[in-house]
């Protein structure tokens, strides 16, 4: 017989004589003619296996001792031709670097087998091997492959700690059984098929400042903030996360803070009250992180009030994780705790946040119009906007550019409430000669003769008076600038002034007992929303 080639047919006979009817009585012969079954091609004249690595588990750096590793995977594909009844797991183990310290069959023992179908159930579980032999660790099994399935094999040991790091070990598998319809002897791939190779490695765990963890900001009280994302890599073995501790490195923080959690994603891993201590200490905890992968905690810190009788206006709020001081880990693999051990290293420190009793957003909004005119001409529109109370302002900044063709002037500058139509009073100052003809760049500042206070939101525009001979493409572009890069302690209106002189925005947020313009609660816009905002330009 020719494998592809050859082929069977049956069929049934011409009868004869051989059916009777029931009614007429009287015999005939069925069939009247030969019938022909379907015809069977030879695909092969004796069944095989295939066996192969697992493409799916790689070769493993493993931290020593370890318990259940799994030191070698294996796919078993079946025959296309018949099933075959499995008998015989057959492991030799061997060295792959030669040394004084080699890591060989001494330091393997338990050695187990699963056997899973293709949904993963598991289908063959012998009896472990207690004593591990450089070859011929045969295991005894009783499992039909049947035709074109597949089955993966899996291998798993207690590894020993007498290997020098570096050092090598894999196994390898044969595999043997009986074709269930042809008898033919089954010898998987006619050989060894190497496993997995696994290096004895030292295991550590990392905590870092994760991409995630966010930037400086302002924030408002009685909210909850995140502070920090902290992030936990865990190099060859896995760590099981018991203790740690939360340091708040900044003044104030424990008089506007009134408890630290921890989060695992969404979900809630401990809340900490916070005390008039600047450690928030997580006892008893159980976060895990796999082998080879990173974990992401994020530190959270639940605001309280700002204010009169309560937390103080601009304090500082930053939160760190030391791993080798303020992190004590379970080793999966070792079941050792870490806290005295150099495994752990690294860590996590959140960019400050600085608490108010409120807060200001600015937005721009559209212009009633984008042509470049003569005369009065909305030239900015903008709201201010008040997050978590009340807010107040006084000074404003305005950068203006202007390519005005011929003779032109800038004049007659004025601040609106939009929302009651109303002017606000107040003092403009042209800066930079930028309102007197062909001067290009300079600025407008504001400062109004009352405190403009702010619960929710409000609308302003500024407005002035627009001279010259225009020509095509003439524009004219206002304006908040951002030129401060650190925040200064809440100080009295007219300090800020001075002191930051650069300031686009002079707020409060009114936290201060008997506010006024004197009180020690007003800032210079760094860090505020939007700022510095986009230019608005009107053009000719």
């Amino acid at each position: 017989i020719t494998a592809g080639t050859d082929t069977l047919t049956a069929a049934l006979a011409v009868g004869s004589s051989n059916a009777v009817r029931q009614d007429s009585l009287g015999s005939f012969n069925a069939p009247a003619t030969a019938v022909s079954a379907n015809t069977l091609t030879v695909a092969s004249t004796s069944a095989s296996v295939s066996l192969t690595k697992d493409s799916t588990y790689a070769n493993q750096s493993v931290a020593l001792p370890a318990t259940g590793f799994k030191v070698g995977s294996w796919n078993l594909n079946g025959s296309s031709t018949e099933d075959i009844l499995v008998t015989t797991l057959s492991f030799d183990v061997d060295e792959v670097t030669v040394s004084a310290d080699d890591f060989n069959e001494s330091d393997l023992t338990n050695l187990t087998v699963l056997v899973k179908n293709s949904s993963g159930a598991v289908i063959a579980n012998p009896s472990p091997i207690a004593t591990v032999s450089a070859a011929d660790n045969n295991f005894s099994v009783n499992f039909t492959l049947a035709k074109n399935a597949n089955v993966k094999i899996e291998v798993y040991a207690n590894l020993g700690s007498t290997v020098t790091t570096a050092e090598k070990v894999k196994t390898d598998l044969t595999v043997t059984g009986t074709a269930l319809v042809s008898g033919t002897a089954i010898d998987a791939s006619s050989g060894n098929i190497d496993g997995q190779t696994l290096t004895a490695a030292t295991a550590s765990i990392t905590v870092s400042k994760d991409a995630s963890s966010p930037v400086t900001a302002i924030v408002y009280d009685n909210q909850l903030v995140t502070t920090l994302a902290a992030k936990f890599d865990a190099v060859t073995a896995g760590y099981n996360l018991t203790d740690l501790t939360v340091t708040l490195g900044a003044a104030n923080a424990a008089t506007v803070i009134q408890s630290v959690q921890l989060y695992d994603g969404a979900t809630l891993v401990k809340s900490i009250p916070m005390t008039t201590t600047t450690t928030a200490v997580f006892n008893g905890i159980s976060v895990n992180v796999p082998a080879n992968t990173n974990k992401v905690l994020t530190v959270k810190v639940q605001l309280g009030s700002i204010g009169v009788g309560a937390g103080t206006t601009g304090s500082t709020i930053t939160t760190s994780i030391a791993s080798a001081s303020h992190a004590v880990y379970t080793n999966t693999s070792t079941g050792v705790s870490t806290s005295s051990s150099t495994e752990e290293a690294g860590t996590a420190t959140g960019s400050s946040m600085y608490a108010y009793a409120a807060t200001p957003t600015i937005t721009n909004v559209a212009l009633p119009t984008t042509t470049l005119g003569t005369g009065t001409q909305t030239v900015s529109k903008f709201t201010i906007a008040s997050n978590g109370g009340t807010i107040g302002w006084k000074y404003l900044a305005f950068t203006i550019a202007k390519n005005i063709s011929g003779t032109d002037t800038l004049a007659s500058a004025t601040v609106w409430d939009v929302d009651t139509n109303t002017q606000i009073a107040g003092t403009p100052t042209f800066t930079g000669s930028v309102e007197a003809d062909s001067d290009t760049a300079g600025g407008l500042t504001f400062v109004a003769d009352d405190e403009q206070q702010i619960n929710g939101s409000k609308t302003y525009l500024v407005k002035m008076t627009v001279a010259g001979t225009l020509a095509s493409g003439d524009n004219l572009s206002v304006s908040i600038a951002q030129p401060l890069t650190a925040v200064d302690a809440p100080d009295a209106y007219a300090d800020v002034l001075t002191d930051d002189a650069t300031a686009t925005f002079i707020w409060t947020d009114q936290a201060v007992v008997s506010h006024s313009a004197t009180t020690d609660d007003w800032n210079h816009g760094y860090l505020v929303k939007n700022l510095p905002t986009d230019t608005q330009t009107l053009t000719y």
